[in-house]
């Protein structure tokens, strides 16, 4: 990294992933979820669910989700899979 090697548990303890597929508990609410507030206001109290059990967030809506919840680690380094999806 900037020309350095650098150690795998290092690029651990820096970095973020967000995945292709989201990975949350469908009974959490968004402020559960997050334990704060993250200018999500409109559906903090809204439970995660998924389109096969409840009808939950919108898929735009996990996404945002997904980015709060990998932001709240304070990451230099940011790994996304399939971004535009989130765009």
């Amino acid at each position: 990294m900037n020309g350095q090697t650098v150690s795998q548990q290092t690029v651990a303890s820096i970095s973020s992933y967000i995945q292709q597929h989201d990975l949350f508990q469908p009974m959490f609410t968004v402020r559960e979820h997050l334990m704060f507030h993250f200018n999500l206001t409109k559906c903090a109290e809204t439970r995660i669910g998924d389109n096969k059990q409840l009808k939950g967030i919108s898929g735009g809506e996990i996404k945002r989700l997904s980015f709060a919840s990998e932001v709240l680690t304070n990451p230099s380094l940011m790994f996304w899979s399939e971004i535009h999806d989130f765009l």
